[in-house]
């Protein structure tokens, strides 16, 4: 054997060798990894196949990243394995609706003529040409899209769009309108024959865009005199008010079906699945009108859920099951809306339109619609949370069109999407799987549905609301707490005038009938005032001004809690208690014999009071006594209504301002600030702690401030603050605890408010306070330092005080867990304040006896919510019994009836009244 050969045969031994050897590293390293595996190291939630019909079979790895922190981010066993089971059939391309080739079932819209061309069309506008056009960015293509990919999309984007051209141009996607005047201009010299695309121009052919004139959707006409004079008593159309409704606020959904109310139309009532209370508060109606029923199969609305749409399929099938229910036209409401418009003018407008459905339509801005509604993005529900899990293509044929979630729809628009589900109807399955798997799909599905079917020549574009909208306050991320997206909401109505300019816009060209938002915890004289103004309209002048003098001042009660029912929080539960206890203290204190027992007072219901749109402090329904009497009876118990007004000052939650010698009183910061008034100072408007900060109406949600003890992760606290014109500053904060010691330091930048014409102009803000260690019972305080002062509580600007309540439980009361004030982690609040300034920082223990963690007695408690709220006033039932007055003689002085206070909850308030039927006008009596 030749050296050569010799040498090749060495160089192969050697190959081999290293061959195995690398093939005996990897499987050692294989069996490392797999043995890790098997010695218990788990997989990732999104990596495990969950079982169930959903599941792919050859296993799922989640791709999307925002389907993994979806996953993680569940509460529930069930809903993780949902949002798994859905992210993988997304994923591996297992749609519950056909992707493509949805065919176009609208008349006006499906392709005419033959042939290769029909025309070729110029793409530059010119001034007597403004064509409509919309521009869709090159950014949101894939990158390395081939150029006749890009053209596909394009032609489909456009499509979807409802635009009849397409073109790319700088790469971008440019979608036009032709108008038919004149403006289509053919191109000249160019040879359109067998081209799509060519310099600017488009061409229209038979696999291309529609050539025939596009289909535009009617114009609602405004209501006039001209349906007044229509004759349609004979043949007037029934409506059915689909109304959905949430929360507690009973009495305004009796308010809203007094105003509503016409024996000749039907009232179907769904209560939202969380809100038993509200539920069963509207039964006793289904027994007293028979056009009202309520829902029994009841959905979870959150906002932009899908629940929704289940829950509107599921109605309109109920309604159309009703064969006694004889209706033309259905409308949703919400507690939120009031009609502007008396009920005959209503029914006078759609008896002559009622061959349509009325459905208001986006702006017309296509990429900004499909961006705002998420079209391309797919969610699931569940934890009642609307989970954002990935993109997705939508489908190739569809016009996808959307708006307002407000709808009137007739007879014919209900049974053919009924129809179309139950007969497996092709476009009307896919478009509704479709939008179950995506935000806000009330919003859209039936605005799709009528573009792209038979129906699509038989809807008006308009919803027949007036919305009070101010996007720049209405869209500051709202609903993120219950959905992976930031969305708007319109403004709720304040005062008289307000609603006054609802009423008379709605009578002008708007063509509307309801307004919207309404909320008589902000505004009941909003509600007052566009209550007044129809029967103004329904009756006469003499009508509206009768029923303004027959309201009196403007009230509302809002029902907060019931003592004992489901879903009771601790803290609330711990709130009615020490109400308790403090009526007992104010009220019963010296008027009872030794022996009696404060447990006999028992909390029944804690309610909001609202006096001329201001919150006034809760009230309590008390029950005193009750049980077995001496002689072996039963003694019923006696009711009481008890009202807690605010203090003010220090414990009202409100920021107090600290005026120190050398300070001068606020004002209106100049460029030269004195040296005896800081920026700060001068800036400073006010500040408040609370819970359910409401971005656009600049207000707390929970009134009550039912603020708990506990993790300072879970106590959801909030720091709103406002600040005057002035230049821009930095705001330093100190959080201290019941026993004055610091627990966090924090800063806030305030940026420039010029001074404007308007002297109201303030910068309004909120964000999360947080502290570390659990944060017990007690009185807290937030100060505001002044940054030319020393840095010391003395020094504060403002300060305010807020309670956390003790909760009673074992992880609030036993398992308090105070920071080390020497620990890197606790020093690492003040990161925010010089390291200097740490050591001047010397609080005494203002209040070393009010901490509830080191005294838990009752009394302590009582006396932490008496800095809050005092007790004004009692009255008693007048239908609760007096034999119980052997427990307690003294509360026998009390002679005030609760009907005839207009504080209580007994109060018969003429706005919340049902009356019964007036024969005359089919109406309730007000």
């Amino acid at each position: 054997m030749s050296g050569s050969k010799r040498r090749h045969l060495g160089l192969l031994l050697v190959a081999a060798l290293a061959s195995v050897v690398c093939l005996c590293l990897l499987g050692h390293l294989n069996w490392l990894f797999n043995s890790d595996r098997a010695a218990g190291q788990p997989l990732a939630e999104w990596e495990r196949l969950p079982d169930g019909p959903e599941s792919p079979d050859d296993g799922c790895r989640l791709r999307s990243e925002r389907a993994r922190y979806a996953v993680d981010r569940a509460a529930q066993p069930e809903c993780r394995r949902r949002l798994l089971r859905v992210a993988c059939a997304f994923e591996s391309g297992r749609l519950p609706y056909r992707l493509r080739h949805v065919g176009q079932a609208c008349p006006a819209r499906l392709l005419s003529g033959s042939g290769p061309a029909t025309s070729c069309h110029s793409l530059l506008q010119s001034d007597s040409c403004p064509y409509p056009r919309e521009v869709i960015p090159s950014a949101s293509w894939t990158n390395n899209m081939p150029a006749e990919s890009r053209r596909g999309e394009c032609l489909a984007r456009c499509r979807s769009a409802g635009y009849r051209l397409a073109s790319i141009s700088n790469r971008d996607c440019v979608c036009l309108q032709l108008l038919g005047n004149g403006c289509s201009r053919p191109a000249i010299g160019y040879n359109c024959t067998g081209a799509s695309i060519r310099d600017g121009y488009y061409l229209v052919s038979q696999t291309g865009l529609n050539a025939s004139s596009l289909f535009v959707s009617h114009t609602a006409p405004a209501y006039g005199p001209e349906f007044e004079s229509y004759s349609w008593e004979n043949d007037r159309v029934r409506l059915v008010y689909l109304m959905t409704l949430s929360g507690r606020g009973v009495r305004q959904v009796m308010r809203l079906l007094s105003a509503v109310y016409y024996v000749n139309h039907y009232y179907y009532i769904h209560v939202d699945s969380r809100d038993d209370f509200l539920y069963e508060s509207l039964m006793p109606l289904v027994a007293r009108f028979p056009n009202v029923r309520l829902m029994r199969r009841r959905f979870p609305t959150i906002w932009g859920g899908t629940g929704l749409l289940d829950l509107m399929l599921a109605a309109f099938r109920d309604l159309l099951n009703c064969t006694d229910w004889h209706w033309d036209f259905v409308i949703n409401l919400s507690e939120s809306d009031f009609p502007i418009r008396p009920d005959r003018q209503l029914t006078a407008y759609l008896t002559e339109m009622r061959h349509l459905s009325f459905l208001a339509s986006h702006s017309g801005n296509y990429s900004d619609f499909m961006r705002k509604q998420a079209i391309e993005r797919y969610f699931v529900q569940c934890d009642n949370h609307m989970y954002f899990l990935g993109s997705r293509q939508p489908i190739e044929g569809l016009l996808f069109d959307g708006g307002s979630d407000w709808l009137t729809l007739n007879r014919e628009f209900v049974q053919f999407v009924i129809s179309g589900l139950d007969n497996n109807h092709t476009i009307v399955t896919n478009i509704v799987e479709y939008f179950k798997y995506g935000l806000l799909p009330v919003e859209s599905v039936f605005h799709t549905i009528a573009q792209n079917t038979e129906l699509c020549g038989r809807v008006a574009n308009a919803n027949l609301r007036l919305v009070n909208w101010d996007r720049k306050r209405g869209c500051r991320c709202q609903h993120l707490p219950v959905a992976d997206w930031c969305g708007c909401s319109p403004m709720v109505y304040r005062g008289a005038e307000a609603a006054a300019y609802a009423s008379s816009s709605g009578s002008g060209g708007h063509g509307a009938f309801f307004a919207r938002k309404f909320d008589p915890t902000i505004s009941v004289s909003a509600v007052d005032a566009a209550y007044a103004e129809l029967m103004k309209q329904r009756h006469g002048g003499a009508a509206g001004r009768e029923m303004r003098a027959k309201l009196g001042r403007p009230r509302y009660w809002l029902s907060a809690f019931t003592a004992g029912a489901p879903g009771l929080t601790p803290v609330q539960s711990a709130f009615g208690r020490l109400l308790t206890r403090l009526l007992c203290a104010e009220l019963l204190s010296g008027t009872c014999p030794a022996g009696f027992d404060p447990d006999s007072v028992r909390a029944v219901e804690v309610t909001e009071f609202y006096l001329e749109d201001a919150f006034q402090g809760p009230l309590l329904t008390a029950s005193i006594g009750g049980g077995v009497g001496g002689g072996g009876g039963t003694n019923a118990a006696m009711l009481l209504d008890a009202h807690f007004s605010l203090r003010s000052g220090i414990g009202s939650g409100q920021a107090v301002r600290i005026v120190h010698p050398k300070q001068q009183p606020h004002g209106n910061a100049s460029s030269s600030t004195s040296a005896y008034q800081s920026v700060i100072a001068a800036r400073f408007m006010e500040f408040e702690v609370g819970r359910q900060y409401d971005w656009k109406e600049d207000l707390f949600r929970d009134r009550l401030s039912l603020l708990a003890a506990g993790r300072a992760a879970d106590s959801g606290l909030q720091l709103r603050y406002a600040w005057g014109p002035g230049p821009a500053v930095t705001a330093t904060f100190l959080l201290l605890d019941p026993d004055g010691a610091i627990r966090s330091a924090f800063q806030l930048s305030v940026p420039e408010l010029l001074l404007a014409e308007d002297s109201t102009a303030k910068e309004v803000g909120c964000t999360d306070l947080q502290a570390p260690g659990s944060l017990e019972p007690g009185v807290w305080r937030l100060l505001l330092l002044d940054e030319q002062q020393p840095l010391s509580v003395g020094s504060a600007v403002a300060e305010s005080e807020f309670i956390l309540l003790p909760t009673g439980s074992d992880a609030h009361s036993n398992q308090l867990v105070k920071p080390d004030p020497n620990s890197p982690q606790y020093l690492a609040l003040f990161k925010a304040v010089p390291a200097a300034s740490i050591a001047q920082l010397r609080l005494a223990n203002r209040n070393p006896a009010e901490s509830a963690a080191a005294n838990p007695d009752i009394r302590l408690a009582v006396r932490l919510l008496s800095r809050r709220y005092r007790l004004e006033t009692v009255c008693r039932h007048s239908d609760s019994a007096a034999a119980s007055s052997a427990a307690c003689p003294g509360i026998v002085g009390l002679t005030d009836s609760c009907s005839g206070s207009d504080w209580s909850t007994r109060y018969a308030d003429q706005r919340y009244r049902l009356g019964g039927l007036d024969p005359l006008t089919g109406h309730l009596r007000n």
